[in-house]
């Protein structure tokens, strides 16, 4: 499910699932037909407008990424958790004064925007409703064990 909100909106939970559902068969398909060593066409989403439009934006994007986080602004939502800097990827979140500050190494996964538990931190004018998403498999601790420290 889509998750990247500065483009789309989150999917209802229900879509969600159905798309969670649908990728573990397609997984176990493929997984049967590697241990039986069987040979397939690969699959491709290809969707040749969309493609082109997203490999734009995105060429643009990566020239600029890590000013990109100057766009997030934390709401009077947050309550200091600190959980944002302890799933950040990249260490890039320090809490000050009890509050997030993003240092300018961002890369733009939005893990910090969807895991604050009091959907706090917002990204530019991008709506709230346009949802939040993470993996229901996923925990904090599983972040957390992530991080690129050093």
């Amino acid at each position: 499910p889509v998750n990247y909100i500065q483009i789309f909106t989150v999917l209802s939970k229900k879509r969600q699932d159905l798309m969670t559902e649908r990728a573990k068969q397609k997984i176990s398909r493929i997984a049967t037909m590697v241990k039986s060593r069987q040979r397939s066409k690969i699959e491709f989403w290809n969707v040749p407008v969309i493609n082109s439009v997203l490999m734009t934006m995105n060429n643009g994007m990566i020239e600029h990424i890590f000013d990109h986080d100057k766009n997030f602004h934390v709401t009077d939502l947050c309550n200091g958790c600190g959980i944002c800097g302890q799933i950040c990827p990249v260490v890039n979140i320090i809490m000050k004064d009890g509050r997030p500050s993003w240092n300018h190494a961002c890369e733009q996964c939005l893990a910090c925007l969807h895991w604050c538990p009091q959907a706090a931190i917002q990204y530019g004018k991008v709506p709230p409703a346009r949802g939040r998403y993470h993996h229901p498999e996923i925990t904090v601790a599983d972040m957390k064990n992530q991080q690129k420290i050093g």
